[in-house]
């Protein structure tokens, strides 16, 4: 991945001049827990790509308001691929579904557009001739079941005025300066950070991230971005992964993209703006077209990782709760397993 280091400054986008390839949307969500996954990836995947070829930048290289959207009813914060779908095309910092709004006595506003959130069921393995659950070490052999549903601004709702009252009091601001967040987020780290030389990098063998001089660097934010991206490199021990594959692997691209995913949490929960930070190059952007395209669930493989790394970070800075985790699975509890509309006519 190209980053905005001491000898490379960002170059405005050029606008994309083909579409991408889309995606088949299967409106039935098949029974199979392969096509179900295949399903929600490709609607979750065409959504971004389109969103490529619209503003010629890549959506998730953009300032987001908030890191911390929450769904209204449960306030369970969301996580991975759903804070950049609700942060980049939302407008609020509270969703709700259809019914979760329908039952406690509001409603839709006509009118009003919906976003995909994914969240995962957990379901018994059965015997396909049997019937009967499969058992493995003694228990209940389990597997997860990737599902989606509509959320809706909390905002686009008539009623549940009580509801918004308590997602209001509930907010709370970012009383800092960036470059101070940014300096927050990187004070207490498990991978020491050295300075010297042309390159930045991770060193998984001795887990020790790599910096050229700071005065090298075009500016803090500059400087920030490139360190975010090491970073996120070096959370993968943390979180028990192993990211020794050797450089022009596919395994290695996507750890790229990992790493690039976190660095933009964490320039957003800071207020920086990444778009003037990352390359936008046409041939990079088409480069990620053709990925997503090939690979509908690459995008959010690496949002649940860069996800995870970047929650832990938050928690050795003593900016996030064990509370504030759990559940993510959950946050949609009471949503149901059908499918709602994406925009409201009623």
């Amino acid at each position: 991945m190209v980053r905005a280091g001491p000898a490379d400054k960002s170059k405005p986008a050029r606008v994309l001049q083909h579409a991408a390839r889309t995606t088949k949307k299967d409106k039935s969500m098949t029974s199979t827990t392969a096509q179900a996954k295949n399903t929600v990836a490709e609607t979750i995947t065409k959504r971004f790509m389109d969103a490529i070829v619209s503003s010629g930048t890549l959506p998730w290289q953009k300032p987001w308001k908030s890191v911390f959207l929450r769904n209204a009813t449960t306030g369970r914060p969301y996580h991975g691929v759903n804070v950049m779908m609700l942060a980049l095309f939302g407008r609020d910092t509270d969703y709700i579904t259809f019914n979760q709004a329908k039952e406690r006595g509001g409603m839709v506003r006509k009118g009003s557009k919906g976003l995909p959130v994914i969240y995962c069921r957990t379901m018994e393995k059965k015997d396909k001739t049997t019937g009967l659950p499969i058992v493995q070490d003694g228990k209940p052999a389990k597997y997860r079941l990737l599902r989606y549903s509509t959320v809706f601004n909390l905002s686009d709702i008539d009623g549940c005025d009580a509801l918004k009252a308590k997602c209001t009091a509930r907010k709370s601001q970012i009383t800092f300066t960036p470059i101070e967040a940014c300096e927050r987020l990187a004070a207490d780290l498990s991978s020491p950070v050295t300075h010297g030389g042309d390159r930045a990098c991770y060193i998984p063998a001795i887990h020790v991230i790599n910096m050229p001089a700071r005065e090298t660097f075009h500016s803090v934010e500059a400087y920030y971005c490139t360190l975010f991206h090491e970073i996120g490199h070096s959370m993968s021990r943390e979180n028990g992964e192993d990211i020794s594959n050797g450089f022009g692997t596919e395994p290695y691209a996507k750890e790229e993209l990992v790493a690039e995913l976190f660095a933009n949490f964490c320039l957003s929960y800071a207020g920086i703006d990444s778009s003037l930070l990352f390359n936008n190059s046409l041939a990079y952007l088409q480069n990620w077209q053709k990925r997503l395209a090939d690979d509908s669930g690459l995008l959010i493989s690496a949002a649940s990782k860069a996800s995870a790394r970047f929650n832990l970070l938050l928690k050795r800075a003593g900016l996030l709760e064990d509370e504030d985790i759990e559940g993510e699975d959950t946050a949609e509890e009471s949503a149901p397993e059908t499918l709602q509309p994406a925009t409201c006519n009623a």
